[in-house]
């Protein structure tokens, strides 16, 4: 992979269906996007799923999403398992992994994701503790760090001695002189969209090579990455 930022299918594609759904990932994977991102929550009969939720919805999680599977479907009927989706993910895609559910195990997702097709798997989370406790990962996996984290609030030397590959950066600290720190440590910003316009969100990407982009209109992003590299 040498060229960012690469293409990412937000939520699995929510411009084209529900979010996360088996639906929305096979209309994105027509345009073949280099990442296919999907929140991931486990169910108290211990199935892991594939949901966001809304704001309302994210705010109060045990009490929406901690139920049964067979409850969610009744409630959410798009949700899919991360088995389920695994399944259609294709050779040349990266998986992102957003964990909003941190019971979720290392082993647990390795044993889901052992006959994965996917090039890479992405495991973020906005837990810095949690990824920390993932310890060591597999070859092909990778620790994201996401959410638009403060990195100015962190003590910038240890985050660099960590095993964490990429950090997503509010725009205030993806500037080049953090990046820079991070390239010598051998790690990788993104960009969060939040609280930008999206016309600066996608030109900030590109100035500072993020490692991913993303828009809730995917044909449109598509359309724009080809122009710009073009």
């Amino acid at each position: 992979m040498n060229k960012f930022p690469l293409l990412m299918a937000h939520r699995g594609g929510d411009c084209f269906a529900e979010e996360n759904s088996i639906a929305a990932i096979k209309q994105s994977l027509k345009l073949s996007p280099d990442i296919i991102e999907i929140d991931l929550r486990k169910s108290t009969d211990n199935v892991i799923y594939c949901y966001h939720g809304n704001n309302f919805q994210y705010i109060f999680t045990s009490f929406f999403f901690k139920k049964k599977l067979a409850k969610l479907k009744q409630n959410y009927p798009s949700i899919a398992t991360l088995k389920e989706i695994n399944a259609i993910i294709p050779q040349n895609t990266i998986l992102l992994l957003d964990i909003k559910d941190t019971t979720i195990t290392k082993q647990e997702i390795i044993q889901l994701m052992q006959d994965t097709k996917a090039m890479q798997i992405l495991i973020a989370s906005r837990s810095l503790n949690y990824l920390q406790k993932l310890g060591t990962i597999p070859k092909n996996y990778k620790k994201v760090c996401n959410g638009g984290i403060f990195f100015l609030g962190l003590n910038k030397k240890q985050f660099c001695k960590s095993d964490i590959n990429i950090i997503e950066l509010f725009h205030w600290d993806f500037n080049q002189k953090n990046i820079t720190l991070l390239k010598k440590n051998n790690k990788q910003a993104a960009l969060a969209a939040w609280f930008l316009s999206r016309k600066k969100y996608k030109s900030r990407c590109f100035k500072h090579n993020s490692f991913w982009i993303w828009d809730y209109d995917l044909p449109k992003l598509k359309k724009y990455l080809i122009q710009r590299l073009n």
